[in-house]
């Protein structure tokens, strides 16, 4: 194999390309501040169901004592935050290639419909956290109308 070869081989085992599509939505949601910190918002899916709304993230790598997740009236707030464990950072071995990196995730959602913050369930199953929101009732409210008659 020639050395041109290798060069082009190497360059397409590390091609991503559709990581710029991550970097969009990181820029156009997360705060400024958090932008030069090393976190990313992970890609969701929101699904809506009769009487709840299903909200599954990529969070890969993250234990959930490690999440907190802020549940309000019409929004959903998730943030994780990157610990460095004892075995990361207690060891002799040099390190020779590092592409696997830990990362801190923050997301905050506006919900389509107001939710019952007091029941919400979460599930955390091989990186994917699930959110299930109990979709609140709508009140109707009836109001007597007096008529006149000119």
């Amino acid at each position: 194999m020639k050395t041109d070869d290798k060069k082009i081989r190497s360059e397409l085992a590390i091609w991503q390309p559709f990581r710029w599509v991550s970097n969009i939505i990181d820029e156009l949601v997360l705060p400024n501040s958090m932008k030069e910190l090393d976190v990313t918002c992970p890609l969701c899916d929101l699904l809506d169901h009769e009487t709840f709304f299903e909200l599954r993230l990529e969070v890969p790598g993250i234990k959930k004592e490690d999440l907190d997740i802020e549940v309000g009236e019409d929004s959903v707030e998730i943030c994780s935050e990157h610990k460095d464990s004892a075995e990361e950072t207690e060891t002799t071995a040099k390190v020779i290639r590092k592409e696997q990196y830990k990362r801190s995730y923050y997301r905050k959602l506006q919900m389509p419909a107001k939710i019952i913050s007091d029941k919400v369930e979460a599930n955390l199953d091989h990186g994917i956290l699930t959110l299930r929101l109990p979709k609140k009732e709508p009140k109707i409210e009836q109001k007597k109308i007096k008529i006149t008659i000119n």
